[in-house]
């Protein structure tokens, strides 16, 4: 057995420096370059995942300079171009990948699914998931419903459900707020009150399908029923729901319990929405005095994560520093494996102040016989 590598510990993972921002993706990628690493398939990856996080262009120019794109990097291209204005590229993307031979696996149609923007469309992709055999997966089940309803097509959302016979909290929840969105809510009630087992985004979904049918009263009595069994958290969306009900019926007592469990739950739970939600809440039932003391309270909030997000800076600035090194004992590694002796004649001068900076953000991401092998010894 092939001892754990240095770059995969537990306390680390890419994504913790793909939220940073394009800047730094650019900059991960430069150092990659000069030192050479880019030649490494998981390194590529990675940074194609990066910039699919933030910029499509820059992702496809990478992508389409990779000789052998791995089932890894085509997802990320699907994904990347489903949560884009243009979806459909993402579909591109499919049709491209299945002409190289590139065999679909269980992540690829969730995002394929997403990137339909028709129900025609929809439907060849549907015939793939069962020609590959993914239509007992729960998390292309509840795709296709999400999508259908999407699409404006509940029937057929509510045909993959009867059919399929693995269905999760997500399929039913999907199907949920399917119905609701097309005005069907008593459908839905009802299919919520049979659902096996619900969550937080359950219960959100049948609160806000009652609020966005202006059937507040309802919404109301079914959050009493889940303040009373406690079955699930609440979460931000079913608040902001629940006092937009409050808000239409003038139910001051409710709203206010929501805001005291909100206050409850510490001054950084504080978000846009509900603060919006609880300014419009107090503004309509005219307590104009509790309206200001939120706004008061959201710009307190909005200050505070400027500052936070400063101080984040800092922390990404060194996680870059630390990335580099860990993929430089990734390399290192491989090529031991290989039985190279050339080990630290790979790394120029020139990047010894990163390695240095580098080694004392990662210490304790890495081993310590990782880092002193980047060293020549004395």
């Amino acid at each position: 057995m092939k001892p754990p590598s240095p770059l995969y510990p537990p306390r680390f993972r890419l994504s913790l420096i793909g939220r940073s921002g394009l800047k730094q993706a650019r900059q991960i990628h430069a150092h990659l370059i000069s030192l050479g690493l880019v030649c490494y398939t998981y390194v590529t990856s990675r940074v194609l995942a990066l910039y699919a996080l933030h910029d499509m262009a820059l992702a496809h120019q990478l992508f389409a300079r990779i000789p052998q794109p791995t089932i890894f990097n085509w997802n990320t291209m699907i994904r990347g171009f489903s949560d884009t204005a243009r979806p459909h590229r993402g579909l591109a993307i499919y049709v491209g990948m299945r002409r190289h031979d590139v065999f679909p696996n269980m992540h690829t149609f969730p995002f394929t699914i997403k990137s339909c923007t028709g129900v025609p469309v929809l439907s060849q992709v549907h015939g793939q998931v069962f020609k590959f055999g993914f239509d007992l997966d729960v998390f292309v089940t509840s795709s296709l419903v999400k999508r259908y309803s999407d699409l404006g097509a509940v029937q057929l959302a509510s045909k993959v459900f009867d059919e399929s016979s693995h269905r999760n909290v997500v399929c039913w929840t999907s199907l949920v707020t399917g119905y609701c969105s097309h005005g069907l809510v008593d459908k839905a009630r009802s299919l919520f009150d049979h659902m096996p087992e619900r969550n937080g985004a359950s219960w959100s979904a049948m609160i806000t399908g009652y609020v966005q049918n202006e059937r507040h009263k309802e919404a109301i009595e079914l959050f009493h029923e889940l303040r009373e069994c406690s079955a699930a958290e609440l979460n931000d969306a079913l608040l902001v729901s629940a006092l937009s009900a409050c808000a239409s019926l003038g139910a001051l007592e409710e709203g206010r319990w929501i805001h005291s469990h909100i206050d409850a739950k510490g001054s950084t739970h504080y978000g846009l929405e509900l603060g919006t939600a609880l300014v419009d809440f107090y503004t309509k039932c005219g307590f104009v005095d509790g309206a200001r003391e939120q706004n008061f309270a959201m710009e307190d909030h909005i200050a505070g994560k400027k500052k936070r997000r400063y101080q984040q800076g800092t922390i990404v600035s060194e996680l870059l520093d630390a990335l580099i090194l860990l993929v430089i004992i990734h390399a290192l590694d491989q090529r031991r494996q290989t039985g190279s002796t050339r080990v630290v004649g790979e790394v120029g001068p020139c990047f010894q102040p990163t390695l240095s900076r580098a080694a004392s953000s990662a210490v304790s991401y890495a081993p310590s016989h990782a880092l002193l092998s980047l060293y020549p010894k004395q």
